[in-house]
């Protein structure tokens, strides 16, 4: 499998994964579109690359003090999931803390140890 690379995105980039959101699930994208656009504005908007392809995934993060670093938001387009990209995202931003889980995220949060 070729390497996962977890990178802050540009706003180019940002509306890009906006639209694969909005094309998977209209509802999750009215829930969570407010987040991730705030989460750009402050810089706190990662997302994923596979061979210098970005994935239909992305996470934004919260420093909750100097070693703490907290999943606000973990989204990953449902034809890729099982792939390792939210556990990528997970280990290389080295998030400690995670709350507030989107339903059906339950096992992923528990096989991780959240």
């Amino acid at each position: 499998m070729d390497e996962l690379v977890v990178t802050w995105i540009s706003d180019e980039e940002f509306w890009e994964l906006m639209e694969q959101m909005k094309s998977a699930n209209e509802e999750t994208f009215e829930c969570i579109s407010q987040a991730m656009w705030l989460s750009q504005q402050t810089d706190s908007l990662y997302g994923i690359y596979r061979s210098a392809v970005l994935m239909p995934a992305l996470c934004t993060v919260i420093e909750d003090g100097p070693c703490s670093i907290e999943a606000n938001m973990i989204w990953v387009h449902p034809s890729y999931r099982r792939q390792g990209l939210g556990r990528a995202l997970i280990e290389q931003l080295k998030i400690t803390k995670a709350e507030n889980f989107l339903p059906g995220s339950e096992l992923f949060w528990q096989a991780l140890g959240f």
